[in-house]
């Protein structure tokens, strides 16, 4: 058996220091392997919007609570602060779930920016709750927007 579970802790006595390391999996031979996170991305496009309908998809879709990342503003551009935030802290193999493709934002070409920078870059799996169509888990990353 490559994979050994682990509890939460794995304890290391170093010098009678004890150094104390959370992780999921332990490989044989101390070589660690990174769970990949679950992140979704929920975006209105003002403070007097209610995200609850997004929220609920994301709960349902079992994303973390507190990798659930939300953005009260227009999707016109990308410079938005949680967004900006959540794309820092996505790694390779990690899964990106949206409601829709208009929550990433509204326009087409930096729409297409960003899949490409999150996809093909940094190697984040995107999941189009609204467009199962748009599961990029299991499939290659390219994708044809057609609207």
């Amino acid at each position: 058996m490559d994979w050994i579970p682990y509890a939460d802790t794995i304890r290391f006595n170093m010098t009678h220091h004890i150094l104390t390391c959370c992780t999921q999996f332990c490989r044989i031979y101390g070589k660690v392997k990174i769970m990949q996170e679950k992140y979704g991305y929920v975006r209105v496009s003002s403070t007097d919007q209610n995200e609850d309908r997004q929220m609920i998809e994301m709960r349902q879709d079992e994303v973390p609570e507190k990798n659930i990342y939300v953005d009260k503003q227009s999707g016109k551009s990308f410079d938005r602060p949680s967004y900006k935030k959540l794309v820092a802290k996505m790694h390779k193999g990690d899964t990106l779930f949206v409601l829709s493709i208009d929550r990433l934002g509204r326009n087409y070409e930096e729409i297409q920016n960003q899949w490409r920078i999150l996809t093909k870059e940094k190697g984040v799996d995107i999941v189009v709750l609204d467009m199962q169509i748009v599961d990029m888990m299991a499939s290659e990353k390219d994708i044809f927007f057609f609207w």
